[in-house]
């Protein structure tokens, strides 16, 4: 007995997927009104910076829960951006998060990808403001703590000279509080996109939480504030009389 629970103690972390998970076909109906929502408001902010001055700098947050087309806004810019705008996506790199891939926003099974630059040091931060014009950063809550404050001192050095800078990300953990970077990037944001999406319990389109289900049970209010999707670990949107947590 003792050998067996040494064995499922040690049984190897699962490989990080190469896809991120798309929406499933038969759930296709519920979330075809977020993509086009999506593309309306990659033209809107596309719009917004080419009405601007060369001078003019400023922050836009994309706020929403899972599935919320968050980063379809930031894959939908290429479109609309002044190609004579230096222009990049980037991400925090999240080696130990399955839904955050390796350069790329997304990369699907039907050869679709959105790529982007992964990051992980002061330097490659630096590098994404100095030389860039428009910068679209996806998982923003997911920037380490102790880049925090560097990235922000760097962000507003941007916007100070005249950069935009298109945020990303969740503004709420699945414990319903807000992510700190996210509250603050909010603050400093001339321009708020909340997302809502289709609650997968009651089926309203007013989904703006994200909910923790752990071997299908909600969360504990004591629990980390970030635990990585796994086999046992799911989340999906849910409106806030179906969110869950127990205290």
């Amino acid at each position: 007995m003792a050998r067996k629970r040494t064995e499922r103690m040690t049984k190897k972390t699962p490989k990080k997927p190469k896809y991120k998970r798309q929406v499933r076909k038969k759930e296709m109906p519920l979330y075809a009104y977020v993509e086009e929502r999506a593309k309306r408001i990659a033209r809107e902010i596309a719009s917004h910076i080419r009405e601007s001055t060369l001078d003019e700098g400023g922050i836009i947050f994309v706020h929403g829960p899972h599935y919320s087309g968050k980063t379809s806004v930031g894959c939908g810019l290429d479109e609309s951006i002044d190609p004579l705008r230096r222009f990049v996506r980037g991400q925090p790199r999240a080696d130990d998060r399955p839904d955050v891939l390796e350069g790329f926003f997304y990369k699907r099974k039907d050869g679709s990808k959105c790529p982007a630059i992964s990051f992980s040091t002061k330097r490659e931060i630096e590098q994404l403001f100095d030389e860039h014009e428009i910068v679209v950063m996806d998982y923003v809550q997911f920037i380490p703590y102790e880049l925090q404050s560097f990235f922000l001192r760097e962000l507003d050095d941007f916007v100070e000279r005249g950069g935009w800078f298109i945020a990303l990300g969740l503004l709420f953990n699945s414990l319903r509080n807000e992510f700190l970077l996210s509250f603050v990037i909010r603050q400093k944001a001339v321009k708020e996109y909340k997302l809502t999406t289709t609650c997968q319990q009651c089926g309203r389109r007013n989904a703006t939480l994200t909910q923790r289900l752990v071997d299908g049970r909600p969360p504990n209010f004591e629990d980390p504030e970030l635990v990585p999707p796994s086999d046992k670990v799911v989340y999906e949107p849910r409106c806030e009389d179906c969110h869950v947590v127990i205290t």
